[in-house]
């Protein structure tokens, strides 16, 4: 798929209120979710370890020490460095099945991402000596880079209305909106969206059901849906919405970041809100490598219709 030298001019909202909840969408990049596997590369001093991706050589040791006398990946130079120890981070047993193991994610972690907003990037992909590779290692337009948190709910003004809650992260770039997520062992919901702070303009929105954003185990083929009806305050109004969530793992290849090249599963989500007789649809890919997590995510423009596109409306990718 080829895409054309051209940008998009600003996102495309249908009203106030879409406009409010467009960066849910993104609550499905877990973004500001999924990263935390890398989080500890920056961190770890030489020689210690926290999970294989802090170590040269993609194994560490119960003792907290990188093993550096054997490779994780079956042979590969231990002087290659980091990225692509992140690559192998589980070892042999990378199997192309993401498991709740296989997610080390938790509140007080963070990462790196640089994101580009309003950028054009072929979601497609393209083949790389017979490999289908996503290749993100360019500048992109109105790149920033950006530290995400992972936060948990003690002390917040919303932690009781949202019991089980793991974490929240912020949404997307252009919004300070909180998802609040719960991983557990047969998958990653989100359960609601919350402004930081509280008061007469606060949003507080919960899903009933929650949103399956992941089922786990995940792999190449799964599929997965939920309808959700959204009800609380946007920014101090009442509202009241539905959404759609389609899933699917759809493919696998390798992705180049800035951090380095990954094995990845690649899963798709598309949303449909419905806000009154206003209907709105976004796409958003996401990019999984075992026991690193999501290392990086395209949301569309609203009411995007190719399955694979280039106008991205945020894509994000994991930077050292």
């Amino acid at each position: 798929m080829q895409c054309s030298n051209f940008y998009v001019d600003k996102f495309v909202v249908g009203s106030a209120l879409s406009a409010e909840m467009r960066p849910s969408t993104s609550a499905f990049w877990l973004l500001a979710t999924l990263y935390w596997a890398l989080a500890a590369c920056s961190s770890a001093t030489s020689g210690e370890c926290r999970i294989a991706a802090d170590c040269a050589s993609g194994v560490c040791g119960e003792d907290g020490q990188c093993n550096t006398t054997g490779l994780a990946d079956g042979g590969t130079d231990a002087a290659q460095g980091t990225a692509d120890a992140a690559t192998s981070a589980c070892g042999s047993a990378a199997d192309g099945i993401i498991t709740r193991d296989e997610l080390p994610m938790a509140a007080g972690s963070s990462a790196s991402f640089r994101v580009a907003t309003n950028a054009t990037f072929s979601t497609a992909g393209e083949s790389v000596d017979g490999t289908l590779t996503w290749d993100m290692d360019r500048p992109l337009a109105n790149d920033v880079d950006t530290e995400v948190v992972l936060s948990g709910l003690s002390g917040t003004w919303y932690e009781n209305a949202f019991p089980g809650a793991s974490y929240t992260g912020k949404l997307s770039q252009d919004s300070d909106l909180l998802g609040v997520f719960q991983l557990v062992n047969d998958g990653l919901y989100l359960l609601g969206v919350v402004s930081p702070e509280g008061g007469l303009t606060r949003t507080e929105l919960s899903y009933d059901p929650a949103v399956l954003l992941m089922p786990l185990p995940l792999r190449e083929g799964d599929t997965w849906t939920t309808d959700s009806d959204v009800s609380g305050v946007a920014t101090g109004i009442v509202s009241f919405h539905s959404e759609s969530y389609v899933g699917l793992a759809d493919a696998s290849g390798e992705l180049v970041t800035p951090f380095g090249t990954f094995r990845t599963l690649r899963t798709r989500i598309d949303l449909t809100r419905t806000v009154g007789l206003l209907v709105t649809t976004t796409r958003q890919y996401s990019f999984l490598s075992e026991c690193a997590g999501i290392v990086a995510s395209i949301v569309s423009e609203n009411n995007e219709e190719d399955v694979d596109f280039c106008a991205a409306a945020e894509l994000r990718r994991v930077i050292p």
